[in-house]
């Protein structure tokens, strides 16, 4: 008998307004922390009632469980409420996933379940982090994503006439070789978060290595911003957009939050590992 596996998303964290301006600490992880340790959240979903419970945090990093009480014919006893925890584990389908913050990097990796999509994860904590501290845009989360997808389908397009990004922000920790170039752009001009666009419906955009634009696609595909293109392809014009092509890992499906705990350095060094493929590329 085969073990069961999940498929891991990695993201980053932009917050459009400095957290102090919502309390007097400034320190990330604990804001994190707070709004992790509390386990009701509020959401604009009709899907049940999410929580998030069994929230430890070691070395800097916070896990947890994210999920829904499930009602109906999917209603199971998952939510102990005297422990603020999910305890149902026996299930391949749980109705929770296991994640890890590493607010040092900007970084989040969480489980993709049967009964919570890869996005769907992302749009409940952000929904319920920014009700908490009752702003409507202090956190967006953008995944990691497969910069050579991007680049294929622009290569193979006829024409380049238009290109927007938005939320371009400077790396924590540190860039990688293609992203260099926007990455110090961004710290020279001393912003915490910037816009690019840049059209030509006459000649083609270009978008090859070492390029400024080609810098901000890297910047973008290791999540520190979010970018819209419009190509010609086949005489057609059609628009790439970030968000669509998220790095993923399969693993074991753990068992107990200890157990994903103890992968959480391999997936690490994982997504570095395929950054760095996507310098390569």
């Amino acid at each position: 008998m085969t073990d069961k596996t999940v498929n891991i998303y990695f993201g980053r964290f932009h917050f459009h307004k400095p957290l102090d301006s919502f309390t007097s600490d400034n320190s990330i992880l604990d804001q994190l922390k707070t709004f992790c340790e509390e386990p009701e959240i509020h959401t604009d979903t009709e899907d049940g009632d999410w929580k998030i419970g069994g929230v430890e945090v070691e070395d800097g990093v916070i896990y947890g469980k994210l999920g829904r009480i499930l009602t109906g014919e999917y209603e199971e006893p998952t939510w102990d409420e005297e422990e603020k925890d999910f305890v149902y584990e026996d299930s391949e389908d749980t109705n929770f996933s296991y994640f890890a913050i590493i607010p040092s990097e900007k970084l989040i990796m969480y489980e993709r379940k049967k009964y919570i999509g890869h996005k769907q994860f992302r749009t409940v904590f952000v929904e319920g982090f920014n009700n908490f501290y009752n702003s409507d845009d202090l956190l967006e989360i953008n995944f990691i994503e497969q910069k050579g997808e991007f680049k294929e389908i622009l290569s193979e397009a006829s024409s380049i006439p238009e290109a927007r990004f938005k939320q371009l922000e400077p790396t924590n920790p540190d860039f990688t070789e293609e992203s260099k170039k926007i990455d110090n752009a961004l710290r020279g001009m001393n912003a915490e978060s910037a816009k690019l666009e840049a059209e030509n419906e006459e000649e083609s955009l270009k978008f090859t290595d070492g390029s400024l634009l080609g810098s901000a696609i890297a910047l973008v595909s290791e999540g520190y911003g979010e970018f819209s293109i419009d190509y010609i392809m086949d005489g057609e014009r059609k628009t790439l957009t970030s968000g669509d092509k998220p790095i993923r890992k399969e693993i074991v499906r753990p068992a107990v939050l200890e157990d994903f705990k103890h992968k959480v350095s391999s997936l690490k060094d994982f997504i570095s590992a395929r950054m760095e493929e996507n310098n390569e590329g």
